[in-house]
């Protein structure tokens, strides 16, 4: 025995010895000390045996002939042993482990001794809760490695591996759950294969590259924004948390978080990809700047003058080298309002084995729907990490209209908004209001086609005017200004949404919900499916495939009881659900 074990020991040194060990640990720094119990899957003991060796924790093995075998290797090690199982003398091993505890650090492979892999037991919640210690998750990956045939598939990195372990943020024993342990060993073990992983490197590496070429074009940019860009952004000892939106879409869909974490005492540092959504940072006040090149100098940089504790993207914004940056200096992410468009799909599955396993690494991705979370999912991110909780942006609440506005519209009549519409869309809506006896408000969702709707309402007998420049009433005002039309919708009793008609998906329903207007959409609203169906059950909803049938619908609507109350309802169902999610995300990064 002494002789197997002797071997066995000089064995793991020396292979050991021969690995480039790269740690990550949080932002706090790493954890040490009594009153701490480590958590790592059962297949990734040999790295950490080696990496942990000689510091005195206190590990849970199993009473088995195989588990004596364990323990006498890691007594050689410099480990201490308790012995039990879920299977076998559980309870002795539980106080035992308590008792040292108050002494020491603990470590548990919560998933041993037999499985099912990455599945925890109960043991692990029971001895946080009693010794009232946190639970730290790690995790190991290397590369070369073997992964043998065992339940567990055990991990033997091979000789002068690059070996990686990750650390997770500590969760305090009151939140330590089967999903706060699972959902945290899966994100530390997603960081540590991305730090080891040489597709992953290269493909950052090549991607920072690029990016490198458009280093020149700064010269000819404003001075503030040259040294935003370049990472050199100013200095704070608050350790932020990060917020990115690219412009001012996604910065206004932050705006909930923005709020949950202010109610939180978390300061924020927001960052922008866009002088429009500069100038909105500087607009509310907010601590950013401009999101720095996706170079890893310029990265750093960033880092290293913000010292953010966890980043929280909107949308699809993914930049290689800085999710690598970020993620492999220990700091966790999350992403809001998650969407993916069949475009970007099919461009992200060009380079979808960094992406999954960039994505994995996240604390949670909150996607609007659920053909966005599978779409999320199609480019290989961990199940368990994206949940659908609908989009945020719809959730800030507007300010009303301005009462001047009403002086654009005709008294008593029955206006139809219809928002963000698209090349075909406008004629489709004023033919529908014109046969319901509606007057009609037109949002193009480009400037561009502001000219295109206001001749086909000309074309279709109507005598439309700009919103910037109208001087008398009209049934069909144009809007030509941007950023008011949330705070248009309370003004009609039905509304449109485009990309509904036209083949895009359609745009979120959720904004003229929650102020009580009900809403009628094309046949092409996948996007938002879920929510549409719940809104056609309820009453306030309809899907038109003709001029004639929204023309129906609206008819109802203006002749039948009010729908506004139900309508909020449902809207107010669907912000809930955002905010519920959200709370999740954030106790899931510990803020």
């Amino acid at each position: 025995m002494k002789f197997r074990v002797g071997g066995a020991k000089v064995l793991v040194t020396l292979l050991g010895r021969s690995w480039r060990t790269n740690r990550i640990t949080p932002p706090s720094g790493v954890v040490n000390g009594p009153g701490v119990l480590y958590a790592f899957w059962h297949g990734s003991q040999l790295p950490l045996l080696f990496t942990h060796r000689f510091r005195g924790a206190t590990v849970m093995v199993s009473r088995s002939r195989d588990g004596g075998l364990i323990a006498a290797l890691l007594n050689a090690m410099g480990f201490r042993t308790v012995r039990g199982s879920s299977s076998k003398g559980g309870a002795q091993a539980v106080s035992a482990m308590c008792s040292a505890l108050r002494s020491g650090s603990g470590a548990i492979t919560p998933d041993g001794p037999r499985g099912p892999a990455e599945v925890p037991k109960g043991g692990l919640y029971t001895i946080s809760f009693r010794a009232g210690v946190p639970v730290v998750a790690m995790g190991a990956a290397a590369w070369p490695r073997v992964r043998l045939g065992t339940w567990d598939r055990f991990l033997v990195p091979l000789p002068f591996s690059g070996l990686a372990v990750a650390e997770g943020i500590p969760i305090p024993p009151e939140k330590v759950s089967e999903n706060s342990v699972s959902s945290e060993l899966r994100r530390v073990s997603a960081v540590a294969e991305l730090a080891v992983s040489p597709i992953a490197s290269l493909q950052a590496a090549m991607a920072g590259l690029l990016v490198s070429l458009a280093l020149p074009g700064l010269l000819f940019r404003p001075g503030r924004e040259r040294r935003e860009r370049l990472g050199a952004v100013a200095a704070t000892e608050s350790r932020p948390a990060w917020l990115h939106g690219s412009s001012l879409g996604e910065l206004n869909g932050l705006l909930p978080v923005a709020a949950k974490l202010a109610s939180r005492g978390i300061p924020m540092f927001f960052t922008c990809f866009t002088p429009s959504g500069r100038e909105f940072i500087r607009r509310n006040g907010f601590e950013g700047g401009f999101l720095p090149l996706d170079t890893p100098g310029c990265v750093q940089r960033f880092l290293a003058r913000v010292k953010p504790r966890c980043l929280i993207l909107a949308e699809t914004e993914i930049w290689p080298t800085l999710l690598r940056e970020t993620l492999l200096s220990g700091i966790p992410a999350g992403m809001v309002n998650a969407r993916l468009s069949r475009r970007s799909l099919v461009g992200y599955k060009l380079i979808r084995r960094l992406i999954g396993r960039s994505l994995s690494c996240f604390a949670g991705i909150l996607a609007r729907t659920e053909s966005d979370a599978l779409a999320y999912e199609s480019l290989g991110v961990r199940k368990g990490t994206v949940t659908v909780a609908g989009d945020g942006k719809a959730a800030v609440s507007p300010s009303g209209p301005d009462f001047r506005w009403t002086s654009m519209l005709v008294a008593g009549e029955n206006y139809l908004v219809a928002g963000s519409t698209r090349d075909g869309e406008e004629e489709f809506v004023l033919k529908a209001a014109k046969a319901a006896g509606m007057a009609v408000i037109l949002a193009p969702r480009h400037r561009d086609r502001i000219h295109d709707a206001f001749s086909t309402a000309e074309r279709l007998g109507f005598s439309p005017g700009l919103f910037s420049s109208i001087s008398h009433p009209t049934r069909c005002l144009v809007l030509d200004v941007q950023g008011i039309l949330p705070r248009i919708y309370p003004l009609g009793r039905a509304a449109f949404l485009g990309g509904t008609v036209a083949p895009i998906g359609g745009h979120n329903i959720l904004e003229p919900l929650l102020q009580g207007v009900p809403v009628v959409v094309g046949p092409h609203h996948e996007k938002h499916r879920e929510l549409v169906t719940a809104g056609i059950q309820q009453g306030v909803v309809g899907v038109a495939s003709t001029p004639e049938e929204m023309a129906v619908i609206l008819g109802k609507w203006m002749t039948g009881k009010n729908t506004s109350e139900v309508a909020k309802r449902l809207g107010a169902t669907e912000c809930s659900r955002f905010d519920r999610e959200l709370d999740k995300l954030l106790d899931g990064m510990m803020l």
